[in-house]
């Protein structure tokens, strides 16, 4: 996660957007403030995926001691299985309501939790097309009078090949993920670098054109290059 990057209107704009579509707790006002605690990030969590956090173990406060024992439940229990690492000075900052902070942090924890959505999905396919396999290799197998351990042991075989290939798709699915949010961040402070350069350009061209003593001058380096 690169917690230098900028987020432009129109990520912020879907990113609000988002969290409105989602019923939490209390209304958002004033995000960093709001999310301080930790307990809106984990009602977010617990939406889409209940199975993975206990929402009963963060504690709307303002304590700033009991906001960072929060991010540091949410850190461990829960951020860390979307690779969503925060360090103590984040947790500092997101506890503190820093400006934008906890705005990066919800863009990635979308793309995350999108990304674990689709997993899932895959996931299920899996199992369904095992499920109809094994069910098909028991109608092929019964009136054979195979051993009695042949189908179970087929089953299982099964299940474990899909999981094996469930486990490595996800985490292709999260490097390439990664590799695209970096080369993403990069171009966007590539164009920006850009268009501070031509902002500076321009101006210069401006102080250029409004300053007689510096176009005279250049007229009469002129004339000499002319003679």
């Amino acid at each position: 996660m690169i917690w230098e990057s900028e987020l432009d209107k129109s990520n912020l704009q879907e990113l609000y957007s988002w969290i409105d579509e989602i019923p939490l707790s209390k209304p958002k006002r004033k995000i960093q403030r709001d999310f301080s605690d930790g307990t809106m990030v984990a009602e977010i969590v617990y939406y889409y995926f209940p199975d993975i956090i206990n929402i009963n173990n963060y504690i709307s406060t303002i304590s700033f001691n009991q906001k960072r024992i929060n991010w540091q439940m949410l850190n461990k229990n829960v951020l860390d299985r979307f690779d969503l690492h925060l360090s103590e000075m984040i947790i500092n900052d997101l506890s503190n309501a820093k400006l934008r902070t906890i705005e990066i942090l919800l863009f990635y924890l979308k793309l995350k939790i999108n990304e674990e959505i689709q997993l899932r999905q895959e996931h299920q396919t899996l199992l369904s097309l095992s499920t109809v396999d094994s069910i098909n290799d028991k109608k092929s197998i019964l009136p054979k009078r195979t051993s009695r351990n042949g189908p179970l042991t087929e089953n299982i075989t099964s299940k474990s090949t899909y999981w094996s290939t469930y486990e490595q798709l996800r985490k292709q699915c999260l490097k390439q993920q990664e590799d695209i949010e970096i080369l993403q961040m990069k171009i966007y402070r590539l164009e920006r670098v850009t268009q501070l350069k031509d902002n500076r350009i321009n101006e210069l061209s401006r102080t250029i054109q409004d300053c007689p003593h510096i176009k005279s001058n250049t007229t009469i380096n002129n004339k000499f290059k002319k003679t």
